[in-house]
Order: C-alpha cells, then sequence, then structure tokens
C-alpha cells in the first residue's frame, strides 16, 4: 500500500518538474514544508 501522503508529495514534485517555472519560492517551499509536517505528524505515532 502507497503512503496517500507520500504519493500526494511525489504529485507535486512531479508537478513542480513539469512546471514551467514556479510563481514564487513560497509557492514551491510551503506545500514542501506542509508535506513534511504531516509526514513528521505520522513518524510520531
Amino acid at each position: 500500500v502507497v503512503d496517500p501522503i507520500l504519493q500526494r508529495s511525489l504529485c507535486m514534485r512531479k508537478a513542480l518538474r513539469t512546471a514551467p517555472e514556479p510563481h514564487t519560492l513560497a509557492d514551491v517551499v510551503s506545500p514542501l514544508l506542509a508535506s513534511l509536517a504531516l509526514l513528521a505528524r505520522q513518524a510520531n505515532f
């Protein structure tokens, strides 16, 4: 079973790679930080 959060971060990374260029650094960093926070929260369980 694939972890849905991991799958979403992979999809995000793929979307970022295929995007012509990120709008701002925040547009790139904030979703990555959000997924990292979710992964950290899961690891605590």
